[in-house]
């Protein structure tokens, strides 16, 4: 379940010092997932877990990036109770329960700030400057590690007590991870939903994450499947081109060997 993000904030930009500003023209406006909905889904048969996540833009302090990607620094920070990664540990531990002050990087976030575990990284939000040590590092992924596809992604994994004290405030949720007992039955569970969460207020969007990775196999396998069909049309092209190359010089030899035969006779 997913929602619009907070008001963006120009991470290391003149106006951010770790207050709040006045959302400009055209901005989001906060959204966040009424926690009635938030209890009615963890009400329904189908669910096996609901896990509630804060998910807000962050800046780094410290340390300068190791690989500058654009004027845009810091990240995405998520504050979740899930109780395993998202993706892949590649070193080091998962977040633990009560243990504030740690943080979870993400393989690309990492590459670019060039962190190692038992590192620490200072993180700036609404609530202010707080430092981090680095606990576990995820495996890369493709992507630039800035902007993630799903909303459950982030750069930066903490507790909800640690993501509190950045973002100056808690209990606001805007992204909610769903895991169904029957995974089968997770095209149906999300038509049923989606009226319900669209009606809610703030309106909600519901997707399947298992959905949106099956949509991106087929458009992977389609996009090889057209780059054979490209090569294959190139190859067919070039043996043309060949073949007619080949014929041409034959006939122009046997023109001029025509043309010897006839000045000899004359």
């Amino acid at each position: 379940v997913v929602t619009p993000p907070s008001p963006r904030m120009a991470p290391g930009g003149g106006r951010d010092h770790g207050g709040t500003r006045r959302p400009q023209s055209g901005e989001a406006t906060p959204k966040y997932v009424d926690p009635q909905l938030i209890e009615d889904l963890r009400k329904d048969p189908l669910v096996e877990e609901v896990v509630a996540t804060v998910r807000t833009r962050i800046r780094v302090v410290d340390p300068e990036p190791a690989v500058q990607m654009g004027p845009a620094g810091g990240g995405m920070l998520v504050g979740t109770t899930e109780g395993t990664p998202p993706q892949p540990l590649a070193r080091g531990h998962w977040l633990e329960t009560g243990k504030d002050g740690e943080a979870v990087v993400s393989g690309g976030f990492g590459a670019r700030y060039a962190l190692k575990l038992q590192d620490e990284i200072t993180i700036g939000g609404v609530g202010g400057e707080l430092r981090l040590k680095v606990v576990g590092l995820l495996q890369a992924s493709s992507g630039s590690g800035m902007t993630m596809s799903s909303p459950n992604l982030g750069d930066l994994y903490v507790t909800p007590a640690t993501a509190e004290k950045i973002n100056g405030y808690g209990g606001r949720v805007n992204v909610v991870s769903l895991i169904l007992k029957n995974t089968d039955a997770t095209a149906g569970f999300v038509k049923d939903w989606a009226k319900r969460t669209a009606a809610a207020n703030p309106p909600v969007a519901i997707r399947s994450l298992r959905q949106q990775d099956d949509d991106s196999v087929d458009w992977r396998r389609l996009g090889i499947t057209i780059q054979a069909q490209n090569a294959t049309v190139l190859a067919f092209l070039a043996a043309c081109f060949i073949i007619f190359a080949t014929l041409n010089d034959g006939v122009r030899e046997r023109l001029r060997e025509y043309a010897s035969l006839r000045a000899i006779a004359m």
